[in-house]
């Protein structure tokens, strides 16, 4: 049992020693982190605590190197989608003026037909002949040619009228059908 008793003391011991040597080191009071136990946790004893790099020129150079790469990267791709929309553009300007041109030979056949077809119209026109004029009767010699048409219109008197016809709708065939009238 003393064995035992001494083997926890010397483990107590060098814990107490490693403790106290760690908190006492330069290390400690730069940033060096600390670990205890679950229910603490654990902290930066001090406030080193940043990148390792953040001493070294060459990390920094590194730095504005990547940095300016990147926006240069950014400017060139800035300009070929400017680029890019310019040609777009130009390309739907000359597509537009491509229509108008194509819309302004449409209309200027379409005139030339149009005047085409005028022209026969009064070719058509001028090869037919019109009617000479009669010379103009008197009132009294119309009269009596309205006289004339009335009676030549009119039917004979031998002739029986036709028989009348009315229109009567039926439901069981659903339509309007034409039968004699009764009077």
């Amino acid at each position: 049992m003393n064995l035992k008793y001494a083997n926890g003391k010397i483990i107590a011991l060098a814990t107490v020693v490693l403790a106290g040597l760690s908190l006492a080191a330069p290390g400690a009071q730069a940033g060096m982190r600390i670990h205890f136990g679950f229910p603490i946790g654990s902290f930066y004893a001090g406030g080193h605590h940043h990148h390792h790099h953040a001493h070294r020129y060459e990390y920094r150079r590194l730095q504005a190197l990547r940095r300016a790469r990147a926006i240069e990267a950014a400017r060139r791709r800035q300009a070929a989608a400017e680029a890019a929309a310019a040609r777009a553009e130009r390309k739907r300007a000359a597509a537009l003026a491509a229509a108008a041109a194509k819309r302004q030979a449409a209309a200027e056949l379409a005139a030339a037909e149009q005047k085409k077809l005028e022209a026969a119209r009064e070719a058509e026109l001028a090869a037919v002949p019109l009617p000479e004029r009669k010379p103009e009767t008197p009132a009294g010699e119309a009269l009596q040619t309205a006289d004339a048409t009335t009676a030549a219109n009119s039917q004979p008197a031998t002739e029986t009228p036709a028989k009348l016809e009315c229109k009567r709708y039926f439901a069981n065939v659903g339509m309007t059908i034409r039968v004699p009238c009764s009077e």
